[in-house]
């Protein structure tokens, strides 16, 4: 439940006085220290405002769900300059309205307060950087059915090392006396994950004439927040075949993300924690020249 503010600097057509006044007459500070004041700085809503974007930067669009929900007229507010006065249950506002007009005659504005200062949550915003306009560090998107699984090192081609889920063997790697359908498997303590959870299966798919391991297709799921850890010179167990000998690579990559809503929707990993901590905020008491100096 909210109460517009009518703000007395700002004309019917949403246009504020100036952010700085120049007086037609110095005055006298009434505070300390001494001095002669020639200009003033009107704290209307929209200077404060600007002033606040000029300085920070406009890192955030979002505005809270009250002015986005739909009421019970079936209109969305938008942006409301207002103050809120109480969150109530569906179905409770109409009757806090009625204390309220009970109690105030409908006339909000004969309650007597003042608003001198901005809290700046810079809990949710103290990572942000107001020169490049950039969050630092920048944080990873990604999405939420992102599954990290294990690539095995191999030789592509032009013989340059690479990681896939199936892989040619670089040479004296392969041991010996392998065949094509044998399986290995590499436990998952081996390639920093758990046992049972995050092991290896190996599977040959072709050997040499020396049983030595030529190419193989690797699955298993890597543990979360190991993507790109790499493990080299990695021996398995046979599950099928009597081969000796053979080593792997390995390396954790991603799946292949889905995009959501045409990409309007972006998901971060990990998961936001959220400090409700006022150690980060700071006050912004006005007027002053500069707010934020």
């Amino acid at each position: 439940m909210y109460s517009r503010i009518i703000d007395d600097l700002v004309n019917a057509s949403g246009a504020s006085v100036n952010k700085i006044v120049n007086l037609p007459y110095p005055i006298d500070n009434p505070t300390p220290p001494p001095a002669t004041l020639t200009q003033v700085y009107p704290n209307s809503l929209v200077n404060m405002r600007d002033q606040v974007i000029d300085t920070v930067g406009q890192i955030s669009t979002k505005l809270p769900l009250w002015m986005t929900s739909k009421q019970t007229d079936g209109r969305v507010l938008g942006f409301t300059p207002a103050w809120v006065i109480c969150y109530a249950n569906p179905g409770r506002s109409r009757q806090i309205a009625y204390y309220i007009q009970s109690q105030y005659a409908g006339s909000l504005n004969t309650v007597d307060f003042k608003v001198d200062r901005y809290i700046l949550n810079t809990t949710l915003s103290r990572n942000w950087d107001t020169t490049t306009q950039n969050w630092t560090p920048t944080p990873s998107l990604t999405t939420f059915d992102l599954v990290l699984h294990y690539e095995v090192r191999g030789e592509n081609a032009d013989s340059s090392l690479s990681y896939h889920e199936i892989a040619t063997i670089p040479a004296g790697t392969g041991g010996t006396g392998y065949a094509s359908g044998n399986q290995i498997l590499v436990l998952g303590s081996n390639v920093g994950g758990q046992d049972g959870v995050n092991d290896i299966t190996i599977t040959v798919t072709d050997v040499d004439t020396g049983g030595a391991v030529t190419i193989v297709a690797v699955s298993g799921t890597a543990p979360v927040f190991s993507l790109d850890d790499t493990y080299v010179g990695i021996a398995g167990t046979n599950i099928t075949g009597s081969g000796v000998g053979a080593t792997f690579g390995f390396k954790v990559a991603s799946g292949t993300a889905t995009t959501f809503d045409y990409g309007s929707i972006q998901f971060e990993a990990p998961v936001d924690m959220y400090d409700p901590s006022d150690r980060y905020d700071k006050y912004l008491v006005f007027p002053k020249a500069n707010i934020l100096v």
